[in-house]
């Protein structure tokens, strides 16, 4: 019988949540904003025995696909990303210069796969479904995962905390819909986060009233 299992792990100079979706029937699994630490990441995938089909990642930012060129390699595999942050991609390597302070050794991903708007990923017998919430990047998404929970990346976090919106390209009305969006899914639905700790719809909806 098809079923999900999450697993969530923080990596990199900005702690951020690198997830693995394993559908347990065929243990084929989607890692999500591996951003640094490749060869951890490699020994979590390892150690659930999961057969990697892809990489999907919930917007362009460098502190969430720093090392994913490495793991395309290694792992012989795809990324998803939105097109809409292809510009964003595309400066990843100054983007995280500026911010860390250090010089970094980086590639942006090369094996890219543009995502649309509701487009169902094939996961063993099952799949995950792409949303398009938009506000912190232009091409924000968010990753449903039936029945469980959606992967939100930077749009928000717990305790009504949302993603930034003072960059040039962001977008505070678009961030306040892409919310309302994730809040129409039910109350027990989780919500992974691209930082902290996780939360749930129902939680969440208090601190979004007048959103």
């Amino acid at each position: 019988m098809s079923g999900f299992i999450i697993t969530q792990f923080r990596v990199g100079e900005y702690q951020t949540n690198c997830y693995i979706i394993l559908e347990t029937a065929s243990n084929e699994c989607l890692i999500v904003d591996p951003t640094q630490e490749t060869e951890f990441i490699i020994d979590q995938i390892q150690k659930i025995k999961g057969i990697p089909k892809g990489i999907i990642l919930t917007h362009g930012h460098f502190d969430h696909m720093l090392e994913v060129f490495a793991l395309e390699k290694l792992l012989d595999v795809d990324t998803w990303m939105s097109q809409k942050d292809e510009s964003i991609k595309d400066r990843m390597k100054q983007t995280a210069e500026h911010f860390l302070g250090h010089v970094v050794i980086a590639v942006p991903p090369q094996r890219l796969k543009w995502m649309n708007d509701i487009q169902k990923i094939p996961l063993g017998s099952s799949y995950v479904e792409i949303i398009e919430t938009p506000g912190h990047t232009p091409g924000g998404i968010s990753i449903v995962i039936p029945t469980i929970g959606i992967i939100v990346g930077d749009l928000m976090f717990h305790e009504g905390i949302v993603g930034r919106t003072d960059f040039s390209y962001s977008d505070k009305k678009q961030l306040a819909l892409s919310i309302k969006k994730i809040l129409t899914y039910p109350d027990d639905y989780i919500l992974y986060p691209g930082h902290g700790r996780l939360t749930t719809v129902g939680f969440e909806r208090a601190f979004h009233e007048n959103i």
